[in-house]
C-alpha cells in the first residue's frame, strides 16, 4: 500500500522542494526532482494501465534523447522495465475477462 497522489499534489511537491535551499545555498535540482525514484515515491502505488502508459512513454522519450548521465539512463531503464510489466499485467488480466466472457458456460 502507498501513498496516493494527484499530479497536482506532485507538482506542489515538486515545487516545495524546489524551493527548499540547503546550508550553503545550494537548492535541489530539476533533474533530481525528476528522478525516476523520487517521482515513484510521489506517484500512486498502484498504477493504472493509462498511468503507467504513459509514464512509461515519458521514460522512452528521455531515454531515445540521449544526454542522461549512465546512472540516471540505468534508473531510467528499470523504471520503464517495472511499467512495461504493469502494462502487460492489465492487459493479461482484460485478455483472461474476455476469454471468460468468450467461453460459453457448461450446463449445470
Amino acid at each position: 500500500m502507498g501513498f496516493r497522489r494527484t499530479p497536482a499534489e506532485i507538482a506542489e511537491i515538486q515545487q516545495t522542494l524546489s524551493d527548499v535551499e540547503f546550508v550553503g545555498g545550494e537548492s535541489l535540482s530539476v533533474d533530481f526532482l525528476t528522478r525516476p525514484e523520487i517521482v515513484r515515491a510521489l506517484l500512486p502505488a498502484e498504477l493504472s494501465y493509462e498511468q503507467a502508459r504513459e509514464e512509461l512513454m515519458r521514460v522512452v522519450q528521455r531515454l531515445e534523447s540521449g544526454g542522461a548521465p549512465l546512472d540516471e539512463s540505468l534508473a531510467l531503464w528499470e523504471r520503464g522495465e517495472e511499467l512495461a510489466t504493469v502494462c502487460q499485467r492489465w492487459l493479461d488480466g482484460a485478455k483472461a475477462k474476455i476469454d471468460a466472457a468468450r467461453t460459453p458456460a457448461s450446463p449445470d
